[in-house]
């Protein structure tokens, strides 16, 4: 069945008795026109159906009041709380978004960026980018202007939104040896993660100043959902059993690492203590509820907007947007101090001997 053939302008100034520029001026609400020649315009645009071309009205503002948002994976909760922060900005500034899920694959990624710049968006915000510098920074520059979240870029290319990933890993290792842990791992995220290996780094930093040796062999990277957690967690305590204590990339990867604890025998808290990243809306219902790091993901996709209009009107001297994060500790880190542990146990070894 054949396409109907869209009406134009031309169609309605026909119809109408009147010049295409008329036409034109009622349709698009310009210029100077009589009420009369104006309501007799209208009823014939209502009668034929004309829509306005939106394209071509774009490309004579260059501007389609549209934003393209690329984000690693939409399954996973943190990203649908950012893409809110982002669209509730973004809509309260009169802009549409685009949304670009690319499924932790690089090669989609760049497509993706390239379909954004087909599209004409007005600018970009790519979300914990996973291609490298390289690729990203040449995808970015084709586009009228661009945000980047979880990445770091020139503050002439694109404004920045971040979490400082180091600290998060060192404020997870500082708590874990609070808790009387000495022998700790990191579950760690997809390789082409610059976040992940921020957390690394970190992590190992942390370990050193605290006098807790090196990562060694207790680092495993996994997929970032449930089942990658389980499956590296499974490896890691296969090769490392005495371990007592894990930071992971993320609450996904912790919920499936805990999964593998009770499947090894390991009680978490009891046994070997968890502690997440992000604080997504199921991380407090998890049984034993988890330990996380709380990332503001709404606020972080409200301010990547805001960067992203302030660059479509010439401000690019922003400085970096630097979230900060809290500790939130649940049952899966809730035990006792080493001091308090270490202090009951000599009681009771007092009055057994006594």
């Amino acid at each position: 069945m054949s396409k109907p053939p869209s009406v134009t302008l031309a169609d309605v100034a026909r119809r109408a008795g009147v010049s295409v520029q008329t036409a034109s001026r009622v349709a698009n609400n310009r210029g100077e026109t009589s009420a009369e020649t104006r309501a007799h315009v209208l009823r014939v645009i209502a009668e034929l159906g004309y829509r306005p071309n939106g394209v071509a009205r774009s490309l004579r503002a260059r501007s389609t009041h549209t934003i393209g948002i690329l984000v690693p994976d939409i399954a996973n909760p943190f990203f649908p709380a950012l893409f809110r922060g982002a669209e509730d900005e973004a809509n309260a500034a009169g802009y549409a978004i685009f949304l670009g899920d690319v499924i932790e694959d690089v090669r989609r990624e760049a497509a993706m960026l390239s379909a954004m710049e087909e599209h004409r968006v007005d600018g970009v915000i790519v979300c914990s980018a996973r291609q490298s510098d390289a690729e990203l920074f040449a995808g970015l520059r084709r586009h009228r202007t661009a945000v980047v979240i979880n990445r770091t870029a020139p503050s002439d290319l694109a404004g920045v939104v971040r979490v400082d990933y180091r600290q998060v890993a060192a404020t997870a290792v500082e708590h874990l040896a609070a808790i009387g842990c000495r022998t700790l791992a990191y579950v760690g995220g997809p390789e082409t993660s610059r976040g992940g290996a921020e957390r690394a780094e970190g992590f190992e930093s942390a370990l050193r100043r605290l006098g807790l040796g090196a990562m060694d062999e207790r680092h495993v990277q996994a997929d970032p959902t449930i089942e990658g957690g389980y499956q590296a967690t499974s490896l890691l305590l296969g090769r490392s059993p005495t371990i007592d204590g894990l930071f992971c990339y993320n609450d996904l990867v912790a919920a499936g690492s805990m999964a593998a604890c009770r499947q090894a025998g390991r009680r978490v808290p009891d046994d070997i203590a968890v502690v997440g990243c992000d604080d997504i809306s199921f991380a407090a219902l998890l049984c034993p509820s988890l330990t996380t790091l709380r990332v503001p993901t709404y606020d972080m996709g409200r301010v990547a907007v805001r960067l992203l209009l302030e660059r479509t009107n010439g401000v690019t001297n922003q400085p970096s947007m630097l979230f900060p994060t809290d500790l939130v500790i649940r049952d899966s880190t809730r035990r006792e101090p080493l001091q308090q542990r270490l202090s009951r146990m000599t009681t009771r070894e007092e009055t057994s001997a006594s």
